[in-house]
């Protein structure tokens, strides 16, 4: 079915999930779904569409209503989170700032819940819940109030990421709408890749990514630029163009990923022998982080949703060709350093740069792909939800053990080997060692008790569990709820 479209006008749904002024969940678009046009009331209301496909968005509310500047704080966000165990886990402010409703206290709370304010015109990150016990298709976020003029100024800083929510009605060429301030630009970026000023020109990928009504854009200054005030250019807009669908890359098929709140995007400018190339994957070591459609022209623009999980790990590229020939690796490539525009014969590692062009080569090296040395599955039941009667329950399985209540870790490896597994909390503390000894080949599975080394029950939140081999070592992220 075609994809609805991202702000629209409605005839609302009566049944209305959770409120909050100018703000409520419905569980479907209503009755009626068209753009926002420019006759449109300005104090209508409309709704904001979140694909069930993206654990990630990248949007701004341009009609949140505002009284003198009033913040709005804890309560619009307990708004955000539609239902126990569902909804919308964290918000980012910036990079190094964000806010986590933590499902797993009781009640339920942001943290911290003062450190925050919604500005119509700035941008933000919605997380949502990874591995819901009750996840829903599809969400619509009815945004009610007088929309924000087109002729607003927005402040840009030096020296770091500006988030900005784009709020014209057109949509329009990224780079057109910022087109009479674009030599002080050095990066603008949106959801689905942007354009990044390389000293020359601007590297971008076809089709060039545009600027749509009600997302968020992060724009960063050349060096030595001073901070300044914008308004959005809408002297190239295309008319025709207001509400225009969202623009979604084509997705892969053979390949599996899960989307984050920050990427970095690597353009492949060529290929030495791209014959039945059908999809092109990036690993960070055995987890894929991204993948996109062949279709034969080039650059090749990939999104890898690399984190603080994986810093350490290869980047590898891996063609797809089809069923009937096994995918091949390429673990080392020409890549170009964006401070000295040299390209030299290199292996990747993550968040290296926010962007990377890369030439695959004769002289790179080359693999065919073989089943991983070391499998390690996520642990179950994720999320461990702790009952109070002294089970583990969850929407999927109950499990208990004779030492008490569990959860499993699955791991499968090639040959005997020495292997540790540790428990780690989300600020990278040692929580607790799970396993360490030497191990034949096989499957195997190991039990954590949720409790740390002095045997005290750990606290409710997200943690990693950390393999570590003589081949390599791999993490993963489960949840905790109490």
């Amino acid at each position: 079915t075609a994809p609805w479209r991202n702000w629209s006008t409605t005839n609302l749904n009566p049944y209305v999930l959770k409120t909050y002024p100018y703000l409520s969940w419905q569980e479907g678009p209503g009755e009626h779904n068209f753009p926002e046009y420019e006759d449109a009331p300005s104090d209508s209301t409309h709704v904001k569409f979140f694909s069930e496909e993206r654990l990630s968005h990248w949007d701004s509310f341009p009609r949140l209503e505002e009284y003198d500047n009033w913040p709005y704080t804890v309560e619009l966000l307990d708004t955000l989170t539609i239902c126990q165990h569902t909804g919308i886990e964290k918000v980012y402010k910036t990079p190094e700032d964000n806010i986590v409703y933590r499902y797993d206290w009781e009640p339920p709370e942001w943290d911290p819940e003062g450190n925050v304010t919604f500005n119509r015109w700035k941008g933000y990150k919605l997380e949502f819940v990874d591995n819901c016990p009750d996840p829903q298709e599809d969400w619509y976020l009815q945004v009610s109030g007088e929309r924000l003029a087109p002729e607003t100024p927005v402040s840009l800083e030096p020296n770091q990421q500006n988030w900005v929510g784009y709020f014209l009605l057109d949509t329009q060429n990224l780079l057109d709408a910022i087109d009479h301030i674009k030599d002080d630009i050095l990066y603008i970026v949106g959801q689905d890749g942007g354009y990044y000023w390389n000293g020359n020109f601007w590297e971008t990928t076809y089709p060039p990514p545009n600027a749509y009504y009600g997302k968020m854009y992060k724009i960063k200054l050349r060096p030595g630029v001073g901070g300044f005030n914008f308004t959005w250019d809408s002297n190239r807009a295309n008319h025709d163009l207001e509400g225009e669908d969202i623009f979604y890359r084509p997705k892969p098929e053979y390949f599996s990923y899960k989307d984050g709140h920050t990427y970095e995007e690597f353009f492949i400018e060529s290929i030495e022998n791209d014959r039945d190339i059908k999809e092109i994957g990036v690993f960070a070591g055995e987890e894929c982080v991204g993948a996109s459609v062949f279709n034969g022209e080039y650059p090749v623009s990939i999104l890898a949703y690399t984190n603080e999980t994986n810093p350490g790990s290869e980047i590898s590229f891996v063609f797809y060709k089809g069923e009937r020939q096994e995918p091949e690796r390429v673990s080392m490539v020409y890549a170009r350093c964006n401070i000295t525009g040299e390209y030299t014969l290199q292996t990747l590692r993550p968040m290296q740069q926010i962007y990377t062009l890369v030439r695959v080569g004769e002289d790179d090296t080359r693999s065919d792909v073989t089943a991983p040395q070391i499998v390690m599955g996520q642990n179950y039941p994720n999320p461990m939800i702790m009952g109070k009667a002294g089970s583990t329950e969850s929407s999927i399985t109950r499990t208990r053990s004779a030492a008490g209540i569990t959860t499993q870790i699955p791991l499968y490896i090639p040959q005997a080997m020495d292997v540790t597994i540790t428990i780690y909390n989300i600020k990278g503390q040692k929580v607790r060692e799970v396993v360490s000894g030497n191990f034949p080949a096989g499957e195997h599975r190991f039990e954590w008790n949720g409790k740390n080394e002095r045997n005290q029950p750990v606290a409710s939140g997200i943690y990693f569990y950390r393999l570590e081999s003589d081949i390599e070592t791999i993490s993963k992220k489960m949840l905790i709820i109490r």
